[in-house]
């Protein structure tokens, strides 16, 4: 099959423009900057607030899943 020098100018232009839609090139959109979480996180405490453990009993966590 020839392929004439027009179809191969073409063929060249298709792929530069394929590559360029692809992010082959330079672009003017900037790249997005995502936005800092800056909300703490929420602890909540179920039970009391403390407790009286044993040294070497074995601690069960209560409420512990």
């Amino acid at each position: 099959m020839n392929i004439t020098l027009l179809s191969k100018a073409m063929l060249i232009v298709l792929g530069v423009s394929t590559l360029s839609a692809c992010g082959g090139t330079d672009s003017a959109e900037p790249t997005p900057t995502p936005t800092p979480d800056t909300t703490a996180p929420v602890i909540t405490l179920n039970g009391n607030s403390t407790i009286t453990h044993g040294v070497g009993s074995e601690y069960i966590d209560a409420g512990a899943s």
